[in-house]
């Protein structure tokens, strides 16, 4: 599995954001071999790529919304 920026996973692992502890989807902002950036509901994680077992790929980032991510995350999702 390769993970790329832009990529939208539902992961099937639980994630912690606040109180909540349970799977969800992200946003891969970052990938490299060692460690990918993930927008979750708010909030970031840099995880490794063993945390993409098993998880779901949605689809990818485009358009209109594609550019307010890169707008907002400062970096372009390629």
């Amino acid at each position: 599995m390769t993970i790329e920026a832009g990529q939208i996973y539902f992961l099937r692992k639980a994630v912690n954001v606040g109180e909540a502890d349970y799977p969800r989807p992200c946003l891969v902002l970052r990938a490299s071999k060692h460690d990918a950036t993930m927008f979750i509901l708010g909030a970031l994680a840099d995880v490794e790529p063993e945390y993409f077992k098993g998880a779901k790929l949605l689809g990818r980032a485009t358009g209109e919304f594609k550019k307010r991510v890169e707008d907002w995350y400062g970096l372009p999702l390629s």
